[in-house]
């Protein structure tokens, strides 16, 4: 018998309650809630039942609990990893001069670490090699665990936007040492160089490859370098006005880190879940939960 393997699914969906919808959703999972064994807080070393409108304080963990003992999920055997939930509507109040409170960059930090909803794209590819083409012409290649991961090791250099990344599939190279013992690139592997003409100059490997030119051995005629060079200078310039539009950060600390560091918004949604990382860990309690 082969072995089964598990795969993880991930269900976003949006619901919109009007005010009375969100009163009888309250109420029916304070209802399920008091029918079933009560959650426990520990309070000083303590145990306490919590009571309905402890558990429930509002739409939100009321939808969340209502998922959670959906019938027809557990008469399937399916078991949620994770669920989360959010008031998409919330406005900061007034209270403070700027509208926000002293605790909502913390527990915004909080919430984007703790957020079930994560841009696809970004874990859509897994370990190995990623090509970069950079807007001025340039490329480069990367070893990451992820899309994101690439990303976030790219911006040493500059801020890469997502849709700049493919993987690369084929990677040979040979280097040399010169007379100094810096390292030099000796040449691409066939596939290799094919694949990056493919994906980062397609035009300039149509040049190439069209009647404009005609030598096969690399020695052109002055009328082929000219048109070469001249593909050459598009090609570097093609993309510096047409370049892909980046998502910004998905909070406001994150957009302050993004215009801060000069970088794209997934990098900073990066540096700040690190950060609401260490927060929550920092507040965890024995079972290694947040209290």
């Amino acid at each position: 018998m082969g072995v089964r393997l598990s795969k993880i699914f991930k269900l976003e969906l949006k619901v919109i309650l009007t005010d009375e919808q969100q009163e009888k959703v309250v109420q029916a999972a304070r209802r399920l809630y008091s029918e079933a064994s009560p959650a426990v807080r520990y309070d000083d070393e303590v145990a306490r039942e919590l009571t309905p409108e402890e558990f429930i304080d509002g739409p939100d963990s009321a939808l969340m609990h209502l998922i959670e003992l959906n019938a027809v999920l557990d008469e399937l055997e399916i078991r949620a990893e994770e669920v989360s939930c959010a008031d998409l509507n919330f406005e900061h109040t007034d209270d403070s001069p700027t509208g926000r409170t002293p605790g909502d960059d913390v527990d915004e930090v909080a919430a984007s670490a703790c957020s079930a909803i994560e841009e696809d794209e970004l874990g859509e590819w897994g370990e190995g090699l990623y090509l970069c083409r950079w807007p001025n012409g340039e490329f480069s290649v990367v070893k990451a665990d992820s899309k994101r991961d690439a990303l976030v090791q790219l911006d040493e250099w500059a801020g890469a936007e997502s849709s700049s990344l493919v993987p690369l599939e084929t990677f040979m190279a040979d280097f040399r040492l010169d007379d100094l013992g810096a390292i030099e690139l000796n040449a691409f592997g066939e596939e290799t160089t094919e694949f990056i003409r493919d994906h980062c100059y397609p035009e300039l490997d149509a040049v190439l490859s069209s009647d404009a030119v005609t030598s096969m051995s690399g020695e052109y005629s002055p009328a082929e370098k000219e048109v070469i060079k001249k593909a050459v200078e598009h090609e570097r310039k093609r993309l510096w006005d047409n370049q892909p539009e980046g998502h910004g950060s998905k909070t406001e600390l994150g957009k302050r880190l993004q215009k801060s560091m000069g970088t794209t918004g997934a990098v900073a949604d990066h540096y700040v879940k690190l950060a609401a990382k260490r927060i929550l860990e920092s507040d965890a309690g024995e079972d290694g939960k947040p209290n």
